[in-house]
């Protein structure tokens, strides 16, 4: 058993690291020169970048900077949305902090270089200073993880939370052995700070990075040969794992596990699983670049993670090279989701249902597969000896590639997937490893290598992404942008139950909306916009109602069957629709741009209405929503529990008048002229489990009021100012 690392960090890994530093930003320097500029994908497919990302940061910097203090809450989308509490929430994480305090977009373009340039340090780590590789052999290893097209297909996919996650992958497997070879503390405390990072960005990872390593501790039991001296570092280790992580992530951790119950993930069934599944023949994707750029199933991994571990295996496979091969199986099996075998037996391990997507373990594979790339590498700078049917072998699949791109020349239409450049950079890769160079110096042979598999990674990189002006992305000069930003009331919201305009453009031009995309959102507040919008759709969407963001919600709500009340009483003004949306609008568009047609619907009710108690009904949370459609919510309102006998007189006409409104930094402060008669005072706001309300003195209950908004009980009064808060914490 060693007790310390292979190797010591010195000035040659100072220089490995400088070198994949520099090569990060060439990489994405045409998004910094000559001015900084969005990284969007080059595809029809979209990104959350302008849906989720952008509004997010640049809603963080404007909160922090007007208010100094962390933003709980997210009042411009799904009219009014958790961030604190929400299992996606990188309000803590100074990645985060980045993008949102300096100018957008340079602030994201910085956070994705530091953070690939991160995920490339861990992969050089492990094979450097945990596998005892050549820094030749571990700085290659590191390039093809850093750059590999899976992960610039995320960037430009928008998917940052993800991307923030994924380069932490790496330093978490570095700590977890280093601490489990050295027996030192620190790097427990540094495992529980890379946990900590992930839980910050994507809670959804940790649950299959705990059950991945509890086998690996199990196995250092092998390894140490002493049970007592293996419980005790792994009852030590792991302790301080878990008090670091919670320390750090307290905040927002406590919160979200409460919320939970309330979040559409907690109810999310298998059945959505099987739709995000990758169907097996997509893994000829791994060997080419698929021409539909899907981000969930593009899965091209370069020429180097096809040749090198057969190159690796040609040497013979040590039995870390075994146990590599095996996990990185085990992880594309799991990529396949309920196509493979391992996904349907893990799923009822709780935690794995919170991961929408099976494929998304594909980046642990890609982690072993490099692995074993780097080993080949390491083996053939060695001069190692190799088997006899290595040559043979990776002839005939230089020979099948070069086919390929013959076919791809003569029928250019006829292939699923890209050949060029990939299948004549194998080749060469093939000459340079086959060929005995003897005479070359190692870091000459090194450098003719990384050469070529940088060429291919790059080329697939920069063909995964375009760059996008800060005015295309946020749409200022856009007809309806302009329109809205001049018509819209300041406390009046816009619905695009379809899209058509990002959640950027509205954000950026001072709009609310009562839609949205968010993976974690109110489950009430789900199902009120869907039957807001006349879309009886059950399955699981990422947008709010289901049609923002689900093909199978389009298909069966393919127009949209407004129920304007309920819109109004989200103080909805504007509905923007596709045309071929609005077969059953009874309202003429008051502009149409292109496809895209804008509805006014008249004022909406305010951002308080006063509901006598006496048109309040009490309904059971099952049946709330199949009773929401039949309801005036201007006259009526349902809530969940009974009003306190003899505490509210019963009435059925009552009159509000509200002086104004002001946000604040955790909610809105409301001040009431004249309010006659005990009523229920309905918010335009989602309801959380979270939200107090206070005249200043006393602190008042808020009810769930039709299935998904804010209501708290007042008696008649006057000149009364009340304040909704946000608080997880009641504080």
């Amino acid at each position: 058993m060693e007790s310390t690392l292979k190797h010591r960090f010195g000035r040659g890994d100072t220089l490995a690291l400088l070198i994949l530093a520099v090569l990060t930003l060439i990489l994405f320097a045409r998004f910094f020169i000559p001015q900084p500029t969005y990284l969007l994908p080059n595809s029809v497919l979209g990104t959350d970048l302008d849906r989720e990302i952008a509004p997010l940061a640049d809603f963080m910097g404007d909160h922090w900077r007007a208010y100094r203090q962390l933003p709980t809450w997210r009042p411009y989308m799904m009219s009014g949305l958790p961030l604190l509490g929400s299992p996606l929430n990188p309000s803590l994480y100074p990645g985060q902090w980045i993008a949102a305090l300096l100018p957008l977009p340079l602030g994201l373009n910085i956070a994705a270089v530091l953070h690939v340039i991160l995920s490339g340090a861990g992969m050089y780590a492990i094979l450097r200073f945990l596998s005892g590789l050549r820094r030749e052999s571990a700085l290659i290893g590191a390039i093809l993880f850093a750059f590999a097209p899976r992960m610039m297909a995320h960037i430009a996919g928008g998917h940052w939370w993800l991307i923030s996650g994924w380069a932490w992958f790496t330093w978490i497997y570095f700590f977890f052995t280093a601490y489990y070879v050295t027996r030192r503390k620190r790097y427990a405390a540094l495992l529980g700070v890379a946990f900590a990072a992930l839980l910050m960005n994507n809670i959804n990872y940790v649950p299959m990075w705990m059950v991945a390593l509890a086998p690996c501790t199990l196995a250092y039991l092998v390894t140490y040969r002493n049970f007592k001296r293996w419980l005790i570092t792994s009852v030590i280790g792991w302790s301080t794992v878990g008090m670091v992580t919670f320390v750090l992530t307290a905040y927002m951790l406590i919160p979200a596990v409460n919320m939970l119950p309330y979040s559409s993930r907690f109810t999310a069934l298998s059945a959505a699983d099987i739709q995000a599944s990758l169907p097996l023949s997509l893994l000829i994707g791994y060997f080419f670049p698929f021409k539909l750029r899907y981000t969930e199933a593009f899965l091209f991994a370069g020429i180097g993670l096809t040749l090198l571990p057969l190159i690796g295996l040609a040497g013979k496979w040590t039995r870390g090279e075994r146990l590599w091969a095996m996990s990185g199986f085990a992880a594309l099996l799991l990529s396949f989701g309920t196509n493979g075998l391992l996904y349907p037996l893990l799923y009822i391990v709780p935690g794995f249902s919170l991961l929408r997507f099976p494929e998304r373990y594909y980046p642990f594979a890609l982690i072993a597969f490099t692995a074993l790339a780097a080993f080949g590498i390491d083996k053939w700078l060695n001069n190692a000896t190799f088997s006899r049917w290595v040559r043979p072998l990776v002839t005939a699949i230089s020979l099948l590639y070069l086919a390929f791109l013959a076919i791809e020349i003569a029928q250019p239409n006829l292939l699923p997937f890209y050949t060029f450049p990939h299948a004549i950079l194998l080749p060469i890769a093939a000459i340079i490893l086959l060929i005995p160079m003897t005479r070359l110096k190692v870091k000459t042979k090194a450098v003719l290598l990384a050469v070529v598999l940088i060429v291919d990674v790059w080329w697939a990189d920069v063909s995964l992404s375009v760059p996008a002006s800060p005015r295309e992305v946020t749409q200022e000069d856009n007809p309806i942008v302009v329109f809205l930003r001049e018509n819209t009331g300041e406390d009046e919201r816009v619905f695009s139950p379809y899209g058509g305009v990002s959640d950027f453009a509205l954000y950026n031009a001072g709009l609310n909306a009562a839609d949205g995309y968010n993976t974690a959102q109110l489950a009430g507040y789900a199902g009120y916009i869907n039957i807001a919008s006349g879309c009886d759709f059950k399955g699981y969407s990422v947008g709010a109602p289901a049609t923002r963001a689900s093909a199978d919600a389009v298909r069966v709500c393919p127009e949209l069957r407004p129920n304007i009340p309920l819109l109004r009483l989200l103080n909805v003004r504007f509905i923007v629709l596709p045309a071929e949306r609005a077969g059953q609008m009874s309202f003429e568009p008051v502009l149409t741009d292109g496809d895209l047609q804008v509805y006014d619907i008249g004022e909406g009710y305010g951002r308080l209405t006063a509901i006598p108690t006496a048109n309040v009904r009490v309904v059971s949370a099952e049946e709330c929503l199949s009773v929401l459609a039949t309801i005036d919510p201007s006259r009526e309102a349902l809530v969940e529990e009974t009003i306190p006998d003899g505490v509210f007189a019963l009435n059925e006409n009552v009159e509000l008048r509200v002086i104004d409104s002001t946000r604040t930094a955790t909610g809105e402060t409301f001040n009431i002229e004249v309010l006659t008669g005990d009523a229920l005072l309905v918010r335009s706001e989602a309801w959380s489990p979270y939200n107090r309300v206070s005249d200043g003195e006393r602190t008042f209950e808020v009810i769930r009021v039709n299935c998904a908004l804010q209501g708290v009980l007042l008696p008649s009064t006057a000149d009364q100012r009340i304040e909704f808060q946000f608080n997880a914490y009641g504080l």
